[in-house]
């Protein structure tokens, strides 16, 4: 926490986040720990302004990890876990840094608005293919 202190003094005008540890189902012990390590950072910096914490509540269903979200080790998280890590980082850094977060477009909607040119998706290639066909 140390680190934390001396960045704030040393750059006033910076912020920072802490993501906190994710739930995990491997071991009771290791679980337990990590929820007393997140507890104690939380205290810790309970007086840094220039400070945000990240949650990862939103991995628990009724204080329970929720499964799901991990790989078969029951520690490391899955494709949809870190999905939903991705999205609490990206919205604590949109809520730090108070900018507003752009609703995503249908995916089967191009982004192409010149007729002549045919979009190909998102994550497809290199873009446009090019003019259209004559018919």
């Amino acid at each position: 926490m140390h680190l934390v202190h001396l960045i704030g003094q040393k750059w006033t005008q910076s912020k920072c986040l802490i993501s906190l540890a994710t739930p995990r189902a491997d071991d009771i012990n290791h679980h337990t720990n990590g929820v007393i390590i997140n507890a104690l950072i939380k205290q810790k910096i309970s007086n840094c302004h220039h400070v945000t914490v990240v949650e990862h509540t939103n991995m628990l269903s009724g204080g329970n990890t929720m499964m799901t979200l991990l790989s078969d080790d029951k520690y490391h998280l899955n494709d949809k876990g870190t999905s939903i890590l991705a999205n609490n980082l990206k919205h604590a850094i949109h809520s730090t840094l108070n900018i507003t977060i752009q609703r995503n477009r249908s995916r089967s909607r191009s982004r192409n608005t010149n007729s002549r040119q045919v979009g190909r998706g998102r994550g497809r290639g290199r873009g446009l293919m090019g003019p259209a066909p004559h018919k």
